[in-house]
């Protein structure tokens, strides 16, 4: 379609009006400058937190007969939204939490979280594109006629669907630096431990931790609203 057109607008693959590709390109760009607004390159992008907690309020806001009849559907969409997030807690609080008292078990820790990073098995942890677009195109059912305003809730929940497809890439480079992140303050602490500077070892967990607190504060407020979204979902099945 042309830009400026007045041609209708186009439908999804479940017969609802799609938003256009506006909200989608809408989205991609206020992603793109947030995320160089408040860019920390250890980190999620703020726009990490923002997209989920988005199609979080845009399930609440759903047609309560659509909701109901894709409970389970969106239940697992929700969950594979929060995976990320709980990889990203997991990873920083197993380094904030580590006691440092025994050499052999840093040493040990430190060798498998390497191991790990190197073997990039996070990549099979992490939320994926690919599972959401399964979920989207072939649980979720269509909606039927409605209102005006139903129908809009419904399209704008499935354009933000839409806006996974193909974001593997992109999934991946936001919990990469995490992971090499966590994987360098785990490689001096151990160094620290094995000299026997147990003291600078805390100090350099300690500052670690310091580093991730906003992240987490950040981090439980979206997988608390997820969880909310997701007990909903549950009582609705």
């Amino acid at each position: 379609m042309a830009e400026g057109s007045s041609a209708a607008p186009s439908t999804s693959g479940h017969g609802t009006p799609v938003t256009t590709l506006s909200y989608l390109y809408s989205w991609r760009y206020v992603r793109e400058a947030i995320n160089k607004l408040t860019e920390d390159t250890s980190m999620f992008p703020v726009s990490v937190f923002i997209e989920r907690e988005e199609f979080a309020r845009e399930v609440i806001n759903l047609p309560p007969n659509y909701k109901n009849d894709n409970a389970a559907a969106l239940l697992r969409i929700i969950w594979e939204l929060q995976k990320s997030l709980m990889l990203e807690l997991q990873v920083t609080q197993g380094v904030k939490r580590l006691d440092l008292s025994d050499a052999r078990i840093v040493r040990d820790y430190a060798n498998s979280f390497e191991d790990y990073v190197q073997r990039r098995t996070f990549d099979l942890e992490r939320t994926s594109c690919h599972m959401i677009t399964e979920l989207y195109k072939k649980q979720v059912r269509a909606f039927p006629i409605g209102s005006a305003a139903e129908q809009q809730q419904v399209s704008q929940l499935e354009a933000h669907l839409q806006g996974f497809d193909n974001a593997d890439v992109r999934f991946t480079e936001e919990i990469e630096p995490i992971m090499d992140r966590a994987l360098e303050a785990m490689k001096e602490i151990s160094s620290l431990v094995d000299s026997g500077d147990l003291q600078s070892a805390k100090r350099k967990q300690a500052d670690f931790a310091l580093e991730y607190d906003q992240e987490l504060a950040r981090l439980k407020t979206t997988i608390s609203l997820l969880n909310r979204v997701g007990t909903d979902l549950i009582a609705a099945l």
